[in-house]
């Protein structure tokens, strides 16, 4: 039997790392790359849409080193990816960016899928949750989400998120794993219509609205 060991206290997080592609079959679409990461034993997860492959997506390097800090990894981690050159590439610009802090970066043999496992089932996870976060999308608005859309950003953003404070493996959410109690927060269903208090009043009349109507993508 193969079975799971919980991770120790001292040990170092591992942060598995993959790229996931996805696209509808409309003609007017065309294949997205997403960056997908998660915590092992943890399940902490993360998945962003890239620009590009490798480390001149500096966005998705940002968002990345963010995602650590929110996923208790601010110390020493070991980030483990495949071969794909694009992949390391992307890794050591993590650590890069991160430094001082200790990175260390593994790569996988070759044919060795079950050693980025996590990240390959958090992959599955997360095409499951886009699919339902693009179904009801649609339904609520009468509008057809292409992987080119700019809405199915944030829903790439939203779904990880969710599923971060949401969904229990082994027990217990992600979120409470990291944090020690169950995610509180109030939110919205995702493309909700809402009501947004408009910040900057310096140049609006006293006699115009404070409110406008907006779609709710998630929090950040």
């Amino acid at each position: 039997h193969h079975r799971l060991a919980e991770r120790g206290e001292e040990e170092v997080p591992v942060l598995d790392m993959d790229y996931g592609h996805f696209r509808t079959d409309d003609e007017r679409d065309r294949l997205v790359v997403l960056a997908v990461a998660t915590v092992k034993f943890v399940g902490y997860g993360f998945a962003s849409v890239c620009i590009c492959k490798g480390p001149r997506d500096r966005i998705v390097v940002a968002l990345m080193c963010k995602f650590l800090i929110e996923a208790g990894c601010a110390g020493s981690v070991r980030l483990r990816t495949d071969q794909e050159p694009a992949m390391e590439k992307l890794a050591e610009a993590v650590a890069v960016m991160r430094s001082p802090a200790r990175t260390v970066i593994e790569v996988t043999p070759v044919a060795s899928s079950s050693s980025l496992g996590s990240a390959e089932r958090k992959i599955q996870t997360i095409s499951g949750q886009l699919r339902l976060l693009k179904s009801e999308f649609e339904g609520r608005w009468s509008v057809k989400v292409l992987a080119i859309s700019p809405i199915f950003r944030w829903m790439v953003r939203h779904a990880a998120w969710s599923l971060n404070r949401s969904q229990p493996t082994r027990g217990a959410t992600p979120y409470s794993r990291v944090y020690g109690h169950e995610y509180r927060g109030e939110i919205c269903a995702f493309g909700e219509a809402v009501m947004l208090r408009i910040s900057d009043l310096k140049d609006q009349g006293k006699l115009e609205p404070r409110w406008s109507i907006g779609v709710w993508v998630g929090k950040a």
